[in-house]
């Protein structure tokens, strides 16, 4: 079961679906949106040509936190840089809580 804390930061996340980011501007609004310095690692497999684009983070400060987990962030990258610099389109996310 879900705090009332966490169905809304699900719900924000969510809104990144959608949405283009370069590497950076995806850090930038994921830390402004946790409080705390949150990076991005590309996980992607170059060995597995089936797998998919997406990035894992970990936020919170500590594990008796309401807000600390971990995150997936699934995307389609862009056949080019875009006007704003995003390189990446988010197709999908998902948020699990400690």
């Amino acid at each position: 079961m879900y705090t009332e804390l966490q169905k809304q930061v699900g719900l924000l996340l969510e809104g990144l679906v959608g949405q283009r980011f370069n590497e950076q501007t995806l850090n930038e609004r994921l830390s402004k949106l946790f409080e705390c310095e949150v990076k991005v690692e590309d996980i992607f497999d170059k060995e597995d040509e089936l797998a998919d684009y997406n990035f894992v983070f970990a936020f919170g400060k500590d594990e008796d936190s309401e807000l600390y987990g971990y995150g997936d962030i699934y995307f389609l990258k862009m056949r080019n840089e875009g006007f704003d610099g995003a390189t990446f389109y988010v197709t999908e996310v998902n948020v699990e809580f400690e």
